[in-house]
């Protein structure tokens, strides 16, 4: 029907509708618009920078910057990555320090080698078999020994967990260094893969950071030393991959991921701060460092009856290295800050040896015949690189650093006795675990 004017009769009626709908949805937009509202101030609330830990005198020798009220640069962290593999005897195989410097976009990581010599209380001194025995307080004081202060936080990661993130981010693109073939059926494990570029999932990720030497096919070992820079290429390859912003729907669900497989002391809301600051960070922003050292060095284990391969730190090397990128203070780390100990410090009871860093009683460091390099009391200097003779059977409690100059002063330094280091060691197996003392191939 129309009116007068030619318009429907029912006009009204449908402009009256038209109202409504119009406050229907204005509705749901101010609903929506106080969701949006809260998720901000919830975000605002939970998701927010970590505070820095306080400073209090570590168990660890040498003394922390923080103590001398060194001022923090504005904007950057540390922390402990530590990956733990439960097929592995539960050792600390992966022990990283990070400095991550929000305002700059860089990411610095260096790998701490697990067989490094460190001044513990037992026998075999790798820094690797330290979190089973004294825990993460433990291992964070030994990496402030090497590096001069303590990182702000820790992430202990089960290898494991790996898999899990390494699919929630859809694979990993990565170029192979090696062809790898290594089966244990022991452990469940086989590892086999082409040299090239490889698209990885989950468990081929696990397979790839677990492998270190061949017992098939090609003939090739690269150790300790060849798995992680291994290790380092690939966590390149993942970082790249995750900072990518078609990423960010994910981290939530990567955060998710991270928080149930692992121990830290950072929150889920500080853990979804850092991944919203690293997103879009440039590759070349990250940088990987390996702690440097001799990598060639041993020490004559009396219990085990073998030479133990083990990493002697250069304090000279690693401190240059922490104050050029890794350093979170505005002053310089010093020597005095550090507590480094080399192969030629091992063996030695009683008396003060050459530490780089604090001075050390030293009644702890057991007795072994040392091969490698360092300083030792009396300031000469072991260059032998050939193997020390293992010690008289019918002295145990003999030592010596094998060299080509005299150490202290006669050049033999004798123990006074075995010195267990106050209990079994277990190699680089699961130390106080009951491991075997002889190391996992893999």
């Amino acid at each position: 029907n129309y009116d007068m004017y030619g318009y429907y009769a029912d006009y009204a009626d449908r402009k009256e509708k038209r109202g409504k709908k119009r406050k229907v949805w204005l509705i749901v937009l101010l609903v929506l618009a106080v969701i949006v509202a809260g998720a901000l101030v919830a975000h605002k609330v939970l998701v927010r920078p970590p505070e820095v830990p306080g400073t209090t005198q570590a168990n660890s020798e040498g003394i922390h910057p923080g103590l001398l009220g060194a001022g923090r640069k504005e904007g950057v962290y540390t922390f402990l990555l530590v990956g733990r593999d439960d097929g592995g005897g539960g050792n600390t195989d992966t022990i990283m320090v990070g400095c991550f410097d929000t305002q700059q976009g860089t990411l610095d990581v260096l790998s701490i080698f697990r067989d490094t010599l460190v001044d513990v209380p037992w026998e075999i001194k790798k820094i690797n078999s330290v979190y089973n025995r004294n825990g993460i307080e433990g291992l964070l004081d030994e990496v402030k020994d090497l590096i001069g202060y303590k990182p702000d936080y820790y992430f202990v990661v089960e290898l494991d967990a790996v898999e899990e993130l390494v699919d929630a981010i859809g694979g990993v693109d990565y170029d192979v260094p090696y062809n790898m073939d290594y089966e244990d059926f022991t452990q469940d494990l086989y590892i086999h893969f082409q040299k090239g570029q490889q698209h990885l999932d989950g468990e081929d990720a696990v397979r790839l950071l677990r492998w270190r030497k061949n017992n098939m096919g090609e003939s090739l070992s690269v150790g300790d030393i060849g798995r992680v820079e291994v290790q380092q290429s690939f966590l390149k390859a993942v970082a790249s991959q995750m900072v990518r912003l078609g990423n960010l729907p994910k981290l939530r669900q990567i955060a998710s991921i991270v928080d149930k497989n692992l121990t830290s002391n950072l929150n889920y809301g500080e853990m979804i701060w850092f991944g919203e600051k690293a997103l879009g960070m440039a590759t070349d922003g990250i940088r990987f460092h390996s702690l440097p050292g001799d990598y060639t060095g041993s020490v004559w284990s009396n219990t085990y009856k073998n030479y133990q391969s083990y990493v002697f730190a250069d304090a000279v090397g690693l401190l240059e290295l922490v104050n050029q990128f890794m350093n979170p203070y505005l002053t310089q780390i010093t020597a005095e800050m550090q507590h480094v100990i080399t192969g030629s410090d091992v063996g030695r009871t009683g008396g003060n040896a050459s530490y780089s860093g604090a001075s050390h009683d030293e009644s702890n460091v057991g007795t072994s015949d040392v091969v490698g390099t360092g300083d030792a009391a009396g300031n000469n200097t072991s260059n032998s690189t050939k193997p020390s003779p293992k010690p008289p059977e019918n002295e145990p409690g003999s030592s010596g650093s094998q060299g080509s100059g005299n150490e202290g002063n006669n050049g033999n330094n004798n123990g006074s006795g075995n010195n267990n280091g106050g209990g079994d060691n277990n190699g680089s197996g699961n130390e106080g675990n009951g491991g075997s003392g002889i190391e996992s191939p893999d």
